[in-house]
């Protein structure tokens, strides 16, 4: 039985190391390196058009407050 189980976790480990080493290949570590580059970079994008959007609405608020504090001002009386 011992002899079973160290030939079959030979074989297993042998398939896992090819495997793993196949996938380490130049031009796998290419395409991995390619994939993941687009992800951020598509990540990157809809984070910087969220902050604009953002950014925007935060700017239109601010310009309302201060034109309502411009029209309040505008509408009292001169001091005498």
């Amino acid at each position: 039985m011992g002899m079973g189980v160290g030939a079959t976790s030979s074989v297993w480990v042998q398939r896992r190391v090819k495997l793993w080493m196949k996938s380490h290949t130049p031009p796998e570590v290419a395409v991995r390196a390619a994939r993941r580059g687009t992800e951020v970079a598509g990540r990157t994008a809809g984070e910087v058009r969220t902050a604009f959007a953002e950014g925007r609405q935060a700017m239109h608020q601010r310009e309302a407050e201060l034109r309502h504090q411009v029209d309040l001002h505008q509408k009292q009386p001169p001091p005498l």
